[in-house]
C-alpha cells in the first residue's frame, strides 16, 4: 500500500569557504518550516568528516504541503542568499511503501 504523504531527501554539497554562511542559512529553515502546514519532519544532518554536504530528511503529509513549502518566504529567502555558494543540490521525493 502506498500512502499520500512524502518522504523527501535533499543532498546539498558547496564549496568549502560557503560552508559556515550555507549552514547558518539552513539552520534557519528548520522553525519555521517545523511550523509550516503539513509538515512532520524536517532534519538536518551535516557531513561527520570535513566535506561541506547537508542532507535533509523531511516527511509531509500530501504533495500540496511539500508544493507549499517550496513556495514558502523562508525558502525564497534561503534560495536568495546562497544562490551563488551552491555546487550541487539533490532532490529525491519518494513515497513511503508498506506491505
Amino acid at each position: 500500500m502506498v500512502s499520500d504523504k512524502l518522504t523527501v531527501f535533499v543532498s546539498i554539497k558547496v564549496s568549502d569557504d560557503a560552508r559556515q554562511q550555507v549552514r547558518e542559512e539552513l539552520l534557519s529553515l528548520i522553525k519555521p518550516t517545523l511550523a509550516e502546514p503539513g509538515c512532520i519532519s524536517f532534519q538536518m544532518h551535516e557531513s561527520y568528516n570535513d566535506n561541506p554536504h547537508f542532507i535533509f530528511y523531511e516527511e509531509w503529509e500530501s504533495k500540496e504541503a511539500l508544493q507549499g513549502h517550496l513556495g514558502s518566504p523562508h525558502i525564497k529567502k534561503y534560495r536568495n542568499k546562497t544562490k551563488n555558494q551552491i555546487l550541487h543540490t539533490d532532490i529525491q521525493v519518494m513515497k513511503k511503501c508498506s506491505g
